[in-house]
C-alpha cells in the first residue's frame, strides 16, 4: 500500500468487476497495490493518468480507492436556463408532508366551494338571452366564499345567525 501518498500515476492494466456490479478492482502497470473504484469513477482499460487516492475503510481497509482522476479538461458546469424557476421548484421540493397535505386539502376545499356555488347560481339565475356573466361570476365568488368559510368553520366570515324572537310573556 502506498505510504501517505495522495496520488498514483500509471496505466490501467486490468479491470475486474465486483460481483455486486457496484464497482471494479483496478490494477495499474508496475504497481503491486490493489485499487478499487466505484462504477461512476472507474477508469477505462488502458487509460493513463494520475488519480487521487484514499485508503479504504471497513472491509476495504487493506485496499486503496481511486477517488478521481487528476488533470485533464475540467467539465463545464451545465448552464442554468432560468434560475428563478429553479428556485421556485426547489421551494416546492422542501415542503414537509404536513405542508403538502395542507396545500392539497386547501385546493380540494376551494374546488368544492366553487363547484357548489356555480351549481347553485346556475339553478337560481333565469335563462335569458341577455345573461349578465359578470354579475353571475360575482355571485358565484360570493357564495363560494361563504361555502368555504362554512367548510373551514371560519366564524369571522360566516353570516350572523338571525336573532331569535323574544318569547311572548304568558303572564304566569
Amino acid at each position: 500500500m502506498p505510504a501517505k501518498t495522495e496520488t498514483v500515476t500509471g496505466k490501467v492494466a486490468s479491470l475486474n468487476d465486483w460481483k455486486s456490479g457496484k464497482g471494479v478492482w483496478v490494477n495499474l502497470e508496475d504497481n503491486p497495490n490493489d485499487f478499487f473504484a466505484y462504477k461512476n469513477k472507474a477508469p477505462k482499460l488502458g487509460e493513463e493518468g494520475t488519480w487521487q487516492v484514499k485508503e479504504g475503510t471497513g472491509i476495504f481497509s487493506d485496499k486503496v480507492e481511486l477517488v478521481k482522476k487528476q488533470g485533464g479538461t475540467p467539465e463545464k458546469p451545465a448552464k442554468q436556463e432560468n434560475p428563478v424557476a429553479a428556485i421556485e421548484s426547489a421551494d416546492r421540493v422542501y415542503l414537509t408532508r404536513a405542508e403538502a397535505d395542507a396545500v392539497r386539502q386547501n385546493s380540494i376545499e376551494r374546488q368544492s366551494a366553487i363547484k357548489t356555488a356555480g351549481a347553485l347560481v346556475g339553478e337560481l339565475y333565469p335563462r335569458e338571452p341577455k345573461f349578465d356573466h359578470e354579475k353571475a361570476l360575482d355571485n358565484v365568488r360570493y357564495i363560494a366564499d361563504g361555502v368555504l368559510a362554512w367548510i373551514r368553520m371560519d366564524e369571522s366570515k360566516l353570516p350572523e345567525p338571525p336573532e331569535e324572537p323574544d318569547e311572548p310573556d304568558t303572564g304566569d
